[in-house]
């Protein structure tokens, strides 16, 4: 008799034999480039601890507290994240701004910002408004040797809250490239420095974030602006000129994170260092433009992708090509591969705000 082709199968293939299913042991999965960094490089748990840290310096505003800086000394640390929020106004000349310093404590000043009532040119030669965060931690803390803090992330940030017929003239931000003092810097003298880049001044918010730059900014200081030299304590500012002498509104937050040791600090937890992948994160944020921390606060990218592969590539991410980087979160190998990590890694941070 003639044999006949199964019906079951598909054409061309072998005579009464079905095609296999793919099943959990034979389905080939994609992994991604970042997930291939990660096994080759560090540990879950290391790549956690440099996002966080990464995700901090890019948007201390929104970013969760608990985060370390991922290189040593690695000590059990209280992590703390506080913040300044408030309103300002240009002046009749049309000068306007905020200047910011790196305090830890609630009895320094974190920002001065103009009320809209002087006429001069720069931060400290007109009329200025300070204001003071919500830290746990006093002046008194330090007096006695009990307290020592290092900055974990830093930035300020502002957007004009006037009524967008008003909105006119351009804004600027700085951060000093060697953390001197801004408060006699002018718009002539901003407009000098590379990385500042001028904006209209509008509803976007324009972002001044501080990074470590000098040494000792990443090793514990026994004074409140967690600074190596003390005097030196407002390295950001973000000044406006305006166009008219219509006084206009604008809206400013501060924020810091910072960890604290010693026997005045208190709910300490585990802190952990990312030796690959910390020097990787921190090599790539170093080259951020100053637009690229306006992106993060406008929403218009995605931190989470931005940390992840700035840990990938380490010095050769391409800010450039920023919107080419998979800045939309990805369902990828590497969240199931961090996921458990993250969740100890975070509670232990987090677990000092309880406290």
């Amino acid at each position: 008799m003639p044999r006949h082709r199964n019906q079951n199968t598909k054409s061309g293939s072998r005579p009464g034999r079905v095609p296999r299913a793919p099943t959990r042991y034979n389905r080939k999965k994609p992994v991604s480039r970042v997930a291939r960094q990660l096994f080759l490089g560090h540990s879950s748990a290391e790549h956690q601890c440099a996002k966080h840290y990464a995700e901090t310096v890019l948007d201390p505003f929104d970013t969760e507290a608990g985060a370390c800086v991922p290189v040593l000394p690695c000590l059990d640390s209280s992590k703390r994240k506080t913040f300044a929020r408030g309103t300002g106004m240009t002046q009749a000349n049309g000068f306007g701004g905020i200047m910011a310093s790196t305090t830890c404590v609630s009895d320094s000043p974190a920002v001065w910002y103009t009320t809209g009532t002087g006429s001069g040119l720069s931060m400290s030669g007109t009329d200025n408004q300070a204001a003071y965060s919500n830290s746990e931690l006093r002046n008194f803390d330090f007096s006695e040797g009990d307290v020592q803090v290092r900055v974990v992330g830093c930035a300020l940030r502002v957007r004009c809250i006037g009524r967008p017929i008003d909105m006119n003239g351009r804004i600027f931000a700085l951060e000093e490239p060697q953390h001197q003092n801004v408060n006699n810097f002018t718009i002539e003298k901003v407009s000098a420095y590379d990385k500042v880049k001028a904006k209209n001044f509008g509803n976007d918010w324009t972002v001044a974030a501080w990074q470590p730059v000098l040494p000792g900014e990443q090793s514990y200081q026994a004074n409140g602006f967690a600074s190596p030299n003390p005097t030196h304590y407002q390295p950001l500012c973000v000044l406006i000129q305006a166009q008219s002498e219509l006084p206009l509104p604008f809206e400013w937050e501060w924020a810091i994170h910072y960890e604290a040791v010693g026997s005045g600090a208190r709910g300490k937890s585990a802190s952990h260092i990312a030796p690959i992948a910390g020097p990787k994160a921190i090599a790539a944020l170093q080259r951020a433009p100053t637009g690229a921390f306006d992106d993060v606060s406008n929403k218009r990218h995605s931190t989470s992708s931005i940390a992840d592969n700035m840990i990938a590539q380490g010095s050769s991410f391409n800010w450039s090509r920023l919107a080419d980087t998979g800045v939309r979160v990805a369902q990828t190998a590497i969240g199931a591969i961090t996921s458990r990590a993250a969740a100890q890694y975070m509670t232990g941070g987090l677990a000092a705000l309880a406290l």
